[in-house]
């Protein structure tokens, strides 16, 4: 790699950092080629068909197919370029249609790797370059070496850092990149920026085959792989399957084959045993993609960035500096709780919700921490956020409107009531049955929502926890809060209540919004006022006062 030698220091713009164009890995065209022909392999099969049956046409047709695939893959790596100049992340792409995208260093928030074993084999990466401006990557660089991600990310996260970056000339090894504090003294190299710093680096939190189990197991995400596993079945044709293993199912011939009797309760029992047996089968299946997603999963300190590392066949790695995290937020499944396992997931200013679930960004936010203890919350989330004493028994905890639980009790009464008319009128018994469990169930989760619906404010920002199943406790920061507004509707007005709701940047894949509704309105216009005052006199320091949880610092106000 060719390196112009310069000097940068942190607290003075970057733009005397200068990184030469560079192409991407060799490599990378052989990935190129793969994921082309992948593209066309419904030309691919329709050649291959025809070349088995005497056509030439269509042999032809996939061979040119096949050819114009290698040629674009060829062309787009040779159009290829990254650079950094004048504090800018630069990037050329396209062949007939040119794209010229400036990336200033600063915006950046995040430098997220993705590697399959192919990736691992050769020893690169792909990488994804994340800032505030929305739900997709700024740029993806396909493959590139580890050196040279380690490289990007001691030029983009100098600024950060507040350290003198020397970059190497192209006579220069690269492990001689060296980086030195304010008085000269060297820090580390480049090489132990690497895959050493790594494993040099504070380790915060590491995860175990039995505790990712646990995990899965409190989880649902077995409809995934079942999901997974239907699509791939549906690839084939189920008369070829019929054809070939002779499947068939008689539903009728099952029924006067009598293997149960006659007995109603045997049925019910072979549904209930059913019914369980995908439950276990779903979970254990969700336990499954646990282990393959999250395998090795380590989460340490590097300075001032986050890095967490994971995956069985496909690694990820993701960097998240820990002064752009913008929301911080706790999930508890039930059985979680009864496992004493929970979640941890955050949002920056980088990204939004993502909807790829392979997605390496998912990895530093949505699933940022997928499994904890409840006593290592708290040592987490100090490092996570400095300062931060979390204890979330400890807070004072302010309940919505009192008539809050009335009116949800008053609610679902009256729409059972409308749904369930026809057949009070005609005096069915069934139906007077379901009035009577649809109104005891009602009474009994009108008062678990309103006990579970909390909101605390202090000195450390905004906590708001909800849910029943699926608790979720988040906190936020003041100098995080984009807009606080109060919501009234015309039920609203008539019980005295409104909806406060406070918006972050890139809310979404905590998947947790601060919307506390039915609080007392005069109480809610005053948090408004409080919160929107707190908001505009914050500040983002890199000393954060302490920041505790707890009754002796939290504003005293009533609801």
């Amino acid at each position: 790699m060719t390196v112009e030698t310069t000097a940068v220091l942190v607290d003075q713009p970057v733009n005397k950092t200068t990184l030469a164009p560079q192409r991407l890995h060799p490599i990378s065209l052989a990935f190129e080629i793969v994921s082309g022909i992948r593209q066309q392999l419904l030309p691919a099969i329709f050649a291959a068909f025809s070349a088995a049956r005497g056509g030439v046409v269509g042999l032809i047709f996939g061979v040119c197919f096949l050819v114009f695939s290698i040629t674009t893959s060829i062309l787009r790596y040779l159009a290829f370029r990254y650079q950094i100049r004048e504090g800018e992340l630069i990037v050329d792409e396209g062949i007939l249609f040119k794209v010229h995208r400036t990336v200033p260093l600063k915006r950046i928030q995040n430098i997220d790797l993705l590697q399959n074993p192919l990736h691992r084999l050769f020893r690169v990466a792909e990488v994804r370059i994340e800032t505030a401006s929305g739900t997709e990557p700024e740029a993806i660089l396909r493959v590139i070496s580890l050196s040279d991600v380690e490289l990007l990310r001691s030029l983009v996260f100098a600024n950060s850092n507040e350290r003198e970056v020397q970059l190497p000339s192209s006579s220069m090894d690269q492990s001689e990149l060296t980086h030195r504090d304010s008085s000269g003294e060297r820090i580390e190299s480049t090489a132990e920026r690497g895959t050493g710093s790594v494993q040099d680096a504070q380790r915060l939190l590491s995860l175990s085959v039995s505790m990712l189990i646990k995990a899965g197991l409190a989880s649902n995400r077995g409809m995934l792989m079942v999901a997974v596993l239907f699509g791939a079945l549906f690839q084939f044709s189920p008369w070829e399957w019929n054809r070939r293993f002779h499947f068939e199912f008689d539903f009728e011939a099952l029924m006067k084959s009598r293997p149960i009797g006659y007995s109603p309760l045997g049925w019910v029992a072979v549904g209930i045993a059913i019914l369980l047996g995908t439950l276990v089968l779903l979970r254990l299946l969700s336990a499954l993609w646990y282990v393959f997603r999250f395998y090795g999963y380590e989460l340490r300190r590097n300075g001032e960035d986050l890095r967490i590392r994971c995956g069985l066949l496909t690694k990820v790695s993701a960097t998240v500096p820990r002064n752009r995290i913008q929301f911080i937020s706790i999930h508890r499944t039930w059985l979680g709780k009864r496992l004493g396992v929970a979640s941890i997931r955050i949002e920056t200013a980088g990204g939004g919700a993502e909807s790829n679930e392979d997605a390496a960004a998912t990895i530093s936010r949505q699933w940022f921490v997928p499994a904890i203890g409840e006593e290592e919350i708290a040592t987490l989330l100090e490092e996570v956020r400095p300062g931060l004493n979390w204890n979330e028994g400890m807070m004072d905890w302010q309940p919505i409107s009192k008539l809050a639980l009335k009116r949800m009790r008053r609610v679902g009464y009256f729409a059972t009531g409308i749904g369930l008319a026809p057949a009070i009128y005609f005096q069915s018994g069934i139906a007077i049955g379901l009035v009577l469990a649809l109104g005891t169930l009602i009474w009994w989760l009108a008062g678990k929502k309103a006990s579970s619906t909390r909101y605390a404010r202090g000195p450390f920002g905004i906590a708001y926890r909800s849910g029943m199943l699926l608790k979720k406790c988040s906190v936020t920061f003041p100098e995080s809060i984009q807009s606080v507004r109060i919501d009234s509707s015309l039920f609203d007005r008539r019980w005295g209540m409104a909806t406060l709701s406070i918006d972050t940047p890139a809310a979404g894949p905590a998947q947790h919004t601060i919307e506390v509704a039915m609080l007392d309105e005069r109480f809610a216009r005053q948090e408004r006022d409080a919160i929107a005052l707190s908001a505009s006199r914050s500040t983002i320091t890199k000393q954060r006062p302490s920041l505790e949880f707890g009754p002796s610092h939290v504003s005293g106000f009533t609801a």
